[in-house]
């Protein structure tokens, strides 16, 4: 399997997951995801699922039937560890099962080996021990960043007021440093209009520089490229021209890719003005992954006998949630300005973050998205 081919799955997987979670989280004041955090997560079940389950989950994440579970788990690998070489992202992924579930030695090794995972058991008599456990190990492998991703509710079905048996967890964390620092005297309270006739009051940054930028008008937004120091990565802001266009971002992803977002990119003289803000959220996977063809995961009936330390697949388990947590912080923090008035010469674009956006952590050569999110008000 080529890295190029491995990459376009990347894509389509990110794109599909990109309409699943703003047709569910749309309405959300904000929400934010990591793709190929998740891409991690799920492929860690691949590696484990035979059968239908398996050309299921294939199938969801675009590998095609050339492709070799090692392989895949390989390059999967390569992207995460490439991530981690930033000390400005943390990762953590992992299995949470029943305690009576024999996870079996193979699989465990696969998950040390290609996906730094942790495999851990529920205490079956105390869930404060289950909970203090996991978020013990979730601070511990992301360097104190991430201090929690479940609680005692997500460790029970409400629906059928029992324990849950078989849980994926998976967590990022980023705060990276600016190439332009954002200069703290500039910061000023300003109007975030998240409705036409409404706003709330954020501390807006500001910033003047040479930035990537782009202007779509058939679809009525403008997009700008904030790179970050020492680090293969930038941030792109994709800014629509009003509150009403919301309803149809989902038809964004079939209108632009990354690839015609980035080419079409270019080096303008740009006045910023962009809000601080620090975003946390938490999110149950599991409709939206069914939505993409993964039902069968989350029915009694899966294929997961590679996962188990038994012939056939454990009686009344399916799995019960995938919990993914995001965390990132964007504030003024950077290099230190220099004075560079005389040669950035005249503005000629003020990009003012003053209303809901959309935001892209990306590799700045590869344009994989590590994180996506959606901000309607602050």
């Amino acid at each position: 399997m080529s890295e190029e081919a491995f990459n376009k799955s990347t894509f389509h997987f990110t794109k599909n997951l990109f309409k699943e979670c703003i047709k569910h989280f749309k309405s959300n004041d904000f929400y934010a995801y990591s793709p190929l955090s998740i891409q991690s997560c799920i492929t860690m079940l691949y590696m484990g699922a035979e059968g239908e389950t398996a050309d299921s989950i294939a199938e969801a994440l675009h590998y095609n039937e050339n492709f070799n579970k090692i392989e895949v788990a390989s390059l999967i690998k390569i992207l995460m560890e490439n991530g981690e070489e930033d000390e400005s992202i943390e990762y953590a992924n992992g299995l949470l099962v029943d305690s009576n579930l024999k996870i079996s030695d193979f699989y465990q090794k696969l998950m040390k080996t290609y996906f730094h995972s942790n495999i851990d058991k529920m205490d079956g008599k105390n869930n404060e021990n289950t909970v203090k456990n996991v978020n013990q190990w979730i601070q511990g492998r992301t360097h104190g960043k991430i201090k929690d991703i479940i609680s005692k509710m997500d460790l029970v079905n409400e629906e059928k007021k029992e324990r849950k048996k078989f849980i994926l967890l998976d967590a990022i964390y980023f705060k990276g440093r600016w190439a332009y620092e954002f200069n703290k005297t500039l910061t000023k309270p300003a109007k975030f209009w998240y409705e036409k006739d409404n706003f709330v009051t954020v501390d807006m940054m500001e910033v003047t520089n040479h930035f990537n930028y782009c202007r779509f008008n058939d679809q009525k937004l403008s997009v700008l490229e904030l790179n970050y120091i020492e680090s293969e990565l930038s941030l792109l802001i994709i800014l629509p021209d009003d509150s009403q266009q919301l309803e149809t971002l989902d038809e964004l992803a079939d209108q632009l890719s990354m690839f015609d977002i980035v080419t079409m990119m270019y080096l303008k003289t740009v006045q910023v003005f962009l809000p601080k803000f620090s975003l946390e959220f938490t999110l149950d996977l599991k409709t939206a992954l069914a939505n993409m063809g993964m039902s069968r995961l989350f029915e009694v009936g899966y294929d997961l006998k590679g996962v188990f330390d038994f012939k056939e697949n454990p009686e009344n388990v399916f799995i019960d949630s995938v919990y993914h947590k995001t965390i990132i912080s964007v504030d003024e923090e950077g290099a230190k300005a220099k004075d560079e008035k005389e040669e950035l010469g005249d503005v000629e674009i003020v990009f003012r973050v003053d209303k809901p956006f959309l935001f892209c952590l990306k590799h700045k050569w590869e344009h994989n998205i590590i994180i996506s999110g959606f901000v309607r008000k602050l």
